[in-house]
């Protein structure tokens, strides 16, 4: 736009590619958790141009009760901690999804853990 424009073009930018790419059609691809800023500028020499946040959050990975990014050993000790008082029920801990943080979820994350 305009119609009578003779360069219609535009170079897309990010300002954190660490976080998100954007591809010379706009297409932004997530690459960690963070924030960023997409710029579209037109390419005339008018200095038109237009910016949006991106905010990437991290995987919600199954069974990673303590929120570390991995499911493995720390998260049982976690879970069992939970289920035996020691420490405040999360809702990461409800590996079944069943509303409650109990031996069912424990199960289950020992199963998620071995790969079955």
């Amino acid at each position: 736009m305009p119609s009578n424009a003779t360069d219609k073009t535009l170079a897309w930018s990010s300002d954190n590619t660490n976080v998100a790419t954007v591809n010379s059609s706009g297409l932004i691809t997530a690459i960690s958790a963070g924030s960023a800023t997409i710029t579209c500028k037109a390419n005339d020499g008018s200095g038109v141009s237009a910016t949006c946040s991106v905010t990437v959050g991290s995987p919600n990975l199954k069974g990673d009760v303590n929120g570390d990014g991995e499911v493995n050993g720390t998260d049982l000790v976690a879970l069992t901690n939970m289920i035996l008082g020691r420490s405040a029920k999360t809702s990461a801990a409800d590996v079944s999804g069943d509303g409650d943080v109990n031996g069912t979820d424990y199960v289950m994350l020992v199963n998620i853990i071995l790969g079955k």
